[in-house]
């Protein structure tokens, strides 16, 4: 499998990283039960809340178990809900919208890679704690992604934006879907510009009205840098405009966009970033991690500016599991 973990079946750990003081906390004691997934798992985070779904257990088992991480306790809770759950899987993604999460995508336990969405409604709505799963419909005229895994996806005003990922198993791609939550329909994104070349195992992170793309494999590691206008739907190379070092070419690696305070959180829909804020004027992607060539984790931490904001992150809480 592409990008396997270096030591698969290590206990589950947690680490916090403060921009302010540009340290690490170390490890974090946790308490409960928590999910099994160790690696190609999803993380989303929703307020004080960490959803952890799927991944891989050891060198071939794949999880289905939903976790919740709060923070404000430190504790992890296993979470338990009826509906038409999702099977075990690795390799998909998973975007949160309002007061559920939406899952799609991904390789599974015995059937192969899926092409099926489903939303986990939390225990908040007025529909949870509930699974909801939905399926291409018969007939070949119905738009919808061929199944697939190491894609991304992102949520941008309702629409989950689906890009690139391995299809029929071992080719990469570049298609970009789109889903409307609203009306549960798909829809093949045709796009101009410099279009990413095919690739699996990269990040894509939301950058106001703009999706940002790094690195990943397409027959080698990249770390090129492109952004996508999701309202003129318009791809731009920023590597050829990247000042200063770049980060060594990876795929499977982890990417967070920090906003200037006063922009909106457009992947949960929350409120802007609490508390003080230190003057700074761009928008930020924080990378970590991933595979190289050598087929290990690189450590190393990048940061990219990516302009527009007039002030900066009061603070960042980043996870890591191993």
């Amino acid at each position: 499998d592409p990008g396997r973990a270096r030591n698969p079946g290590k206990e589950l750990q947690l680490f916090s990283f403060s921009l302010i003081s540009n340290t690490w906390s170390g490890l974090l004691h946790s308490r409960g039960a928590s999910p099994r997934g160790f690696y190609y798992h999803s993380a989303v985070l929703m307020g004080d809340l960490v959803f952890v779904f799927g991944g891989g257990v050891g060198n071939k088992k794949k999880s289905s178990d939903l976790g919740v991480f709060h923070w404000d306790t430190l504790t992890w809770e296993l979470l338990r809900a009826e509906g038409d759950a999702p099977t075990a899987r690795y390799a998909h993604s998973c975007v949160a919208h309002g007061d559920s999460l939406v899952f799609f995508g991904g390789r599974t336990e015995r059937e192969g890679d899926s092409a099926d969405v489903f939303e986990y409604w939390l225990e908040s709505s007025a529909l949870g704690p509930r699974w909801e799963a939905f399926r291409k419909p018969e007939g070949p005229r119905v738009p919808w992604p061929s199944p697939r895994a190491w894609h991304s996806a992102v949520m941008w005003k309702g629409l989950m934006f689906v890009f690139g990922g391995i299809v029929r198993k071992r080719d990469n791609t570049n298609e970009m879907w789109v889903y409307s939550i609203a009306n549960r329909s798909w829809e093949e994104v045709i796009s101009s510009g410099i279009v990413p070349s095919p690739r699996h195992g990269h990040t894509a992170v939301v950058a106001g009205d703009a999706m940002v793309v790094f690195a990943g494999n397409g027959g080698y590691d990249r770390n090129d840098v492109l952004r996508f206008d999701f309202k003129t739907r318009t791809w731009v190379d920023l590597s050829a405009s990247a000042q200063g070092p770049a980060p060594f070419p990876r795929y499977t690696h982890a990417a967070a966009m920090v906003a200037p305070p006063q922009a909106q959180d457009y992947h949960a829909g929350g409120p802007p970033l609490r508390g003080s804020v230190r003057p700074h004027r761009r928008w930020q992607m924080f990378i970590h991690g991933g595979a190289k060539g050598e087929m290990f984790p690189n450590r190393k931490w990048g940061v990219l500016g990516l302009g527009g904001g007039d002030q900066g992150p009061q603070h960042a809480l980043v996870f890591f599991f191993s």
